[in-house]
């Protein structure tokens, strides 16, 4: 199924303060409840970046439509604590994957995350883009526009790491280890 991020979201992308983010995405304080009844606690952790934490884009479409998403995670090459840097960036090198973001489950806390699946030989496997594992993963899966739209939504939050030159224009051949000998085209524009 493709999924498109819903035009009824807010879309704003600044950085903002943990406050901000529960009181302009309402759905965040039920998805917490929703997550706790999976397992942990109803506990969310944003994504921190300098000057606050990033908002969750697509929370009304997470608590609609989001689901436990029940699969083998391989452990990524990327960086620590940059999993949708790492996720666009692998997901742009290889379009064939499936961008995914949600929540992982670590510890008592479900954390704000994205990653990417592969469908290979009838068989679907998570590639988790950080070095961490996770005890589970609850999100939505985008393919074709919805992917291409999370993907510039992702860009804008990351801003200029993923900009050529940028801290993570390089993160490309540290991903491709994950699977050897993988023949991949470069990413476009």
């Amino acid at each position: 199924m493709q999924i498109t991020p819903s035009e009824e979201e807010p879309r704003d992308i600044r950085p903002m303060t943990e406050e901000e983010v529960f009181e302009t995405f309402p759905s965040l304080r039920e998805l917490a409840k929703k997550l706790g009844e999976i397992g942990g606690t109803e506990i969310i952790k944003l994504t921190t970046i300098p000057g606050g934490v990033l908002p969750v884009l697509d929370a009304n479409d997470q608590l609609a439509r989001g689901e436990i998403i029940e699969l083998q995670a391989i452990p990524g090459a990327g960086e620590k604590n940059q999993c949708h840097a790492n996720s666009v960036a692998l997901f742009e090198e290889d379009p064939k994957l499936i961008l995914a973001t949600g929540f992982v489950l670590s510890g008592d806390a479900w954390y704000h995350h994205s990653w990417c699946i592969r469908e290979s030989c009838g068989q679907r496997v998570i590639i988790e883009t950080t070095p961490e594992k996770y005890q589970n993963y609850f999100g939505l899966e985008y393919r074709g526009k919805g992917a291409d739209e999370i993907v510039k939504q992702l860009r804008v939050w990351i801003g200029p790491k993923l900009e050529p030159g940028g801290e993570f224009d390089t993160i490309n051949q540290v991903l491709r280890k994950i699977e050897p000998g993988t023949p991949r085209e470069a990413p476009h524009g």
